[in-house]
């Protein structure tokens, strides 16, 4: 019996979708992959819209901050100048931060599995990775982690 607390109604369809992956692929380090993959890709369009939303955000920087120099001592005026120019520019702050939000409680649901789960334990992965439970010794999966995030 497993108990992932409040996330509950994440965790046990991503065990499910991940037990799945597991009797196709026969590794549960692949199938981790897999499963991250998948997520990754139902997640794209979210992504998408809030980079979509970061690139507006930054493209009206110059105009916001030029605003702000110029306002500095009349902070209502600032706030108000800085919704028209939202406004105007339909842009949405929020825009890159909500898709976010949405995906959090997904990926703390899937990091519960993965903790909880006993047949990762003494599963071999790859290489150097002879348990899954375990750390990586040589500390190569975060630095790829590192190189994909600023690659990102």
């Amino acid at each position: 019996v497993k108990d992932y607390g409040w996330l509950t109604i994440l965790s046990k369809p991503l065990y499910w979708l991940l037990d799945q992956l597991h009797k196709i692929l026969s590794n549960w380090g692949w199938s981790i992959v897999a499963l991250v993959l998948l997520l990754k890709i139902a997640f794209y369009w979210l992504n998408a819209k809030a980079y979509a939303s970061m690139a507006k955000m930054k493209a009206i920087n110059p105009k916001i901050m030029e605003m702000r120099e110029r306002l500095k001592d009349k902070p209502q005026q600032m706030q108000q100048e800085m919704m028209r120019i939202y406004r105007e520019e339909k842009v949405n702050p929020m825009g890159g931060c909500f898709p976010i939000m949405i995906q959090i409680p997904v990926f703390i649901a899937l990091y519960w599995v993965l903790l909880s789960s006993v047949e990762m334990r003494n599963a071999p992965w790859i290489g150097w990775i002879r348990d899954l439970s375990s750390p990586d010794p040589f500390f190569i999966l975060p630095l790829l982690m590192t190189a994909s995030s600023l690659l990102q």
